[in-house]
């Protein structure tokens, strides 16, 4: 319901969900909801232009659940949606194509319904880079190990910090 919320613009009711389920992970322990939880912090930390922090969230799923890969891959959508939203189309269109390419494994379409924000990061990419261009992004994303992918979040933490030390 949260990521519904937030789809409509909610803000106030996608933050009143991820509270509802915050509390349920609290009392259940359950640590595939409470990763479900981090990627919906993010989502809302992405939509208030907090990327730092929503980094931070992506990077806790990322880094929790190699063995859940669908997990890994709605971080992935994450990492790639901070590098459109920062202007670094090729880095969100290879992240893209590794997201596919995992959702791909479990029979999962693509794009996720639960990304409002992925027809935006998209346009946005393609606006930048043209189609030729993003196709072959996205087809070296395709490609991706997991090391390139955490490869790419740690350069990602790294302009975000250094971004915000810029800003202090």
């Amino acid at each position: 319901l949260a990521w519904s919320a937030l789809g409509v613009g909610d803000r106030e009711g996608a933050t009143a969900h991820l509270n509802d389920l915050t509390t349920q992970v609290l009392q259940t322990g359950d640590p595939h909801y409470e990763r479900v939880g981090l990627l919906i912090a993010g989502d809302l930390s992405c939509a208030r232009g907090d990327f730092e922090n929503a980094h931070a969230h992506y990077a806790r799923v990322f880094e929790s659940c190699q063995g859940d890969r669908w997990l890994a891959a709605d971080a992935i959508i994450g990492f790639a949606g901070i590098f459109a939203h920062i202007g670094l189309m090729d880095r969100a269109a290879r992240l893209f194509g590794a997201a596919e390419a995992l959702y791909a494994e479990f029979g999962v379409p693509f794009p996720p319904r639960n990304r409002p924000a992925f027809d935006t990061w998209v346009r946005l990419i393609r606006d930048e880079l043209g189609e030729d261009r993003s196709r072959e992004e996205w087809s070296i994303g395709k490609a991706m190990s997991t090391a390139g992918v955490a490869a790419l979040s740690q350069e990602l933490a790294t302009l975000l910090q250094k971004a915000s030390a810029d800003v202090h």
